[in-house]
């Protein structure tokens, strides 16, 4: 009798494991980073954290995502960009940069959406922003233009250089925490089937040649090499551009091909971001005493969503379709929400 019952206990533990178990199979955390232990620190060594946009095509307003019939989020628009921006930059450990790799206006722009768009990138304080033909096509040219464009393959047929449209530069330079930085742009270029282009007088040339001109350039000034790299969406030109770069001669791509995560292509380390202005993306850069990037230290962190409000039972916002324990768990909570965090600070959106 008493082995009976000690059986049965020990039955009762084991399905308290496995019940324990299933409900950890919810997924918490997805594409959000709610508390400073969502990030990774090696105190022995420096670091610069990037954080990068991209393909953000005048998505200044919030977008509604639907859940189910019962409830839609609000995700991305100028306040939740300007807000996770700035709260990253005051809350990360290391000193940052803020990237952007282009095509941040549409091809058929609309004037107040562009022009509200144009103002959002002016005021977020950018260190460079990837010149495309989307910019050139739809930015009037002018003095006063407080975006920092670089792109080092669009070329002014006319002077045989690097085009000056929109105060562009072949590259730009940084020094941080006594790191030089160099950030080099090229932009692939994808000609309209039909009519004109309103690009006369311009040429996109061969990226790579132009990379190795600029980069034998800076090369002996600088610690850091980043490259941001411009394709349209699902471009295959865009693995093909990478995998013609000279060995080891950046220390991470940083693109926009229509994919979020990261990869490595011919040995090299690429990091991708949907953008569409509902995702950012979060790079830590490990570097030695000499300023160097370690390249097996370098973490790049799942894309950031741009919520407003959280699921409270996740700390996300995000739900795959197929994920029919999450679409469970968060119907069992009654759609609980909160006020979306981001490294342990709420944000009020």
């Amino acid at each position: 009798m008493r082995n009976l019952q000690k059986l049965k206990a020990t039955n009762i533990f084991i399905f308290l494991i496995f019940l324990a178990s299933c409900q950890g199979d919810l997924k918490r955390f997805q594409y959000s980073l709610p508390n400073l232990k969502s990030i990774t620190t090696n105190k022995d060594l420096k670091k610069i954290s990037i954080i990068h946009t991209g393909n953000f095509n005048e998505n200044s307003e919030v977008i509604n995502e639907v859940v189910d019939k019962n409830i839609s989020l609000r995700v991305g628009g100028k306040a939740a960009l300007k807000s996770y921006i700035s709260t990253l930059r005051k809350n990360l450990s290391a000193p940052t940069l803020l990237l952007d790799t282009g095509n941040f206006v549409s091809f058929n722009s609309v004037t107040d959406k562009r022009n509200e768009t144009i103002k959002l990138f002016s005021e977020l304080n950018f260190d460079a922003v990837l010149l495309t033909e989307s910019e050139l096509l739809n930015i009037p040219d002018r003095d006063n233009l407080k975006i920092p464009f670089t792109a080092g393959n669009i070329i002014d047929l006319k002077s045989d250089s690097i085009t000056p449209r929109l105060n562009n530069r072949p590259y730009l330079l940084k020094e941080i925490d006594g790191v030089k930085v160099a950030i080099i742009g090229l932009s692939l270029y994808n000609k309209k089937s039909k009519g004109e282009d309103g690009l006369s007088g311009i040429y996109f040339d061969d990226p790579i040649a132009r990379f190795i001109t600029l980069r034998n350039e800076i090369k002996n000034s600088v610690d850091v090499m980043i490259l941001l790299l411009h394709a349209h969406q699902n471009s295959k030109d865009f693995d093909e551009t990478i995998k013609r770069l000279p060995p080891n001669s950046v220390d991470i791509v940083i693109g926009n091909d229509g994919v979020n995560g990261t990869r490595v292509v011919n040995g090299q380390t690429v990091v991708t971001n949907k953008g569409n202005g509902k995702f950012i993306g979060l790079i830590d850069l490990y570097l030695d005493d000499k300023g160097k990037v370690i390249s097996n230290q370098t973490k790049s962190y799942p894309p950031i969503k741009l919520c407003t409000k959280f699921f409270d039972i996740s700390a996300d916002c995000h739900i795959d379709r197929n994920d029919l324990e999450k679409i469970k768990s968060v119907k069992e909570s009654n759609y609980k929400l909160i006020n979306a965090r981001i490294l342990g600070e709420e944000l009020s959106l």
